[in-house]
């Protein structure tokens, strides 16, 4: 039987992704960060009831960050970005339990980045995007991991691709994100694929009889 706690979360996280999306709908910067930042109130909330305390408290720094950055001088905008960024792996040192725990804080670290992203700061999208991948190895044999780690540095190439006018970086980037994404849901978490995703396997388990 499913527990009111577990139900009470995935209540939360349904809070915190419908002001994801109206955060989509959002023309100025201001309203953005603002959305963004009570939807990661409820994140907390979520993961305050599920027992994840590193990512609570991730999801409860950068709440805080977007919405005080919302509100202030724009002048006091990038060092307070990088003072929270600092904070969240200061949150990732003192309450790591194990290396998969990181993925949020290094999401929380990419997000404000973003914030900060004009001229060179942009070249900082692979950088980043190459050392979560590297990251991702040292999780010992998890090819989960390493999937995700992946899927960060296919994102973030692509979208330095993006940025850059690079198509062919787009693309190459684009295949790959596309293919680890697929293997993330259909190999390691197991998601019963479509039925014309399973033709070639259905003739494999009913082979024709000899005659």
């Amino acid at each position: 039987m499913i527990s009111f706690p577990y139900i009470l979360a995935q209540l939360f996280g349904t809070a915190a992704f419908g002001f994801q999306v109206f955060s989509a709908q959002a023309k100025q910067r201001s309203t953005l960060t603002l959305f963004l930042g009570f939807s990661n109130i409820f994140w907390v909330a979520h993961y305050i009831v599920l027992n994840i305390p590193l990512a609570a408290m991730i999801a409860g720094l950068i709440a805080i960050q977007l919405i005080v950055s919302s509100v202030v001088d724009p002048k006091y905008r990038k060092p307070i970005i990088i003072v929270f960024i600092i904070l969240y792996w200061i949150a990732a040192y003192f309450t790591l339990e194990e290396t998969s725990h990181l993925l949020p804080v290094v999401g929380s670290s990419i997000l404000s980045l973003t914030f900060l992203m004009s001229g060179p700061t942009i070249q900082l999208l692979p950088v980043v995007g190459t050392s979560t991948l590297s990251l991702s190895l040292l999780v010992g044999d998890s090819a989960k991991i390493v999937r995700i780690g992946a899927i960060i540095s296919f994102s973030l190439w692509m979208t330095h691709g993006f940025f850059t006018g690079s198509i062919i970086e787009v693309v190459a980037n684009g295949i790959p994100l596309a293919a680890a994404l697929f293997g993330l849901f259909f190999k390691d978490i197991e998601f019963k694929r479509p039925s014309w995703l399973q033709v070639g396997q259905t003739s494999k388990t009913h082979p024709k009889s000899d005659k």
